[in-house]
């Protein structure tokens, strides 16, 4: 009898456990991690990332991340003010690799995405940047793992500053 008493008391713990996390996650303001986002890719990049979206979590068996409104800042030699512009990035994460700083993706869904890519007249490229700071990065590399990857609405611009030639390409 008495494990019966045991067993249903390391069930209420877990399930107990299981809704104090569940309320965490529901009720976590996500937009707080938009200056440390930004601040990292800066400090990778040397460039702005802009989020004047939301940030939010889709809670199920496989978390989602939901980002809307993002844009990506542009060399500054570049025609437009961004480089990359979006609508929406959605990506369903798997918990248990985290633990190893693996990041295994079930999906990521791009939507509503804009690339421009271009070139200076001496054949520097927009996607070039400068060589990285090692005292900025961290010394241990993360794995990430993909599924499936899903664009919806993707336009993508390269102009050749040597030509001045455009090619686009748009995918619905």
């Amino acid at each position: 009898m008495r494990w019966k008493w045991i067993l249903g008391t390391v069930f209420f713990l877990i399930i107990s456990m299981m809704a104090a996390v569940y309320v965490f996650l529901y009720t976590f303001d996500y937009n707080k991690l938009k200056p440390r986002i930004t601040r990292m890719v800066k400090d990778a990049t040397g460039r702005e990332l802009n989020i004047d979206g939301e940030i939010d979590l889709v809670i199920g068996l496989s978390p989602a991340l939901a980002v809307t409104d993002i844009t990506f800042a542009n060399a500054s030699w570049g025609l437009q003010p961004y480089m990359i512009r979006m609508d929406k990035l959605q990506a369903q994460v798997r918990l248990l690799p985290l633990l190893t700083r693996n990041i295994d993706l079930r999906k990521i869904a791009f939507a509503g995405v804009e690339v421009l890519l271009e070139t200076k007249a001496g054949g520097q490229g927009n996607w070039e940047f400068p060589a990285d700071d090692s005292s900025t990065r961290s010394t241990g590399a993360i794995k990430i793992n993909a599924d499936h990857i899903r664009f919806e609405n993707f336009d993508l611009t390269y102009r050749d500053g040597k030509t001045g030639a455009t090619t686009r390409f748009s995918l619905a």
